[in-house]
């Protein structure tokens, strides 16, 4: 093992997210991905419903939403298995945690600054580290590509996929 690994938390999980955004307004998760570093592969993911119907949008935020889904992560606004919700989501989070360890003792690793700072404020008691400026990566173009045989646990929807983006963080982390 590396020595940068060495000096990290031994409990290290990487964490993504695909989601609708419009202006300022805060994230509307779609795709949730977790990936212990010590279990690779066995993965927390959702793909969220969305908190609200299509037609209780604004016009700005439909055109939005639209862009988003046909060039950027291809989810649809009405995919998803359940609800999201905070509460929901911080359950969860502590019941995969659960089996490897506690909120207390590890770091979620995530790309970019944006992202990371939307999940301390939703979840404070966690600690979230942007893993760009951990790691001096500029982008998830410059992490590995993904190994052979790893794919979305939904359906294929490109580059953006939170699945495929936890993986290019953790095989670059292994590597260092």
């Amino acid at each position: 093992m590396s020595r940068v690994n060495d000096m990290l938390p031994p409990s290290s999980f990487f964490i993504d997210f695909e989601a609708f955004q419009h202006g300022e307004e805060d994230f509307t998760i779609k795709e949730l991905c977790i990936i212990d570093a010590a279990k690779p592969m066995k993965q927390l993911y959702y793909l969220y419903l969305p908190p609200c119907d299509w037609d209780t949008l604004t016009h700005d935020q439909r055109r939005t939403y639209n862009y988003a889904y046909r060039a950027l992560h291809k989810l649809s606004w009405d995919e998803g298995y359940m609800r999201f919700c905070t509460e929901c989501m911080r359950r969860d989070m502590d019941r995969y945690l659960f089996a490897a360890t506690n909120r207390e003792s590890s770091v979620f690793y995530v790309m970019g600054r944006q992202k990371t700072e939307f999940l301390r404020r939703l979840l404070p008691e966690y600690k979230f580290v942007n893993y760009q400026e951990a790691f001096a990566v500029a982008s998830i173009r410059d992490l590995p590509e993904v190994a052979y045989g790893i794919r979305c646990l939904h359906r294929a929807h490109g580059d953006r996929c939170a699945v495929l983006k936890c993986y290019r963080m953790y095989q670059h982390f292994v590597s260092l």
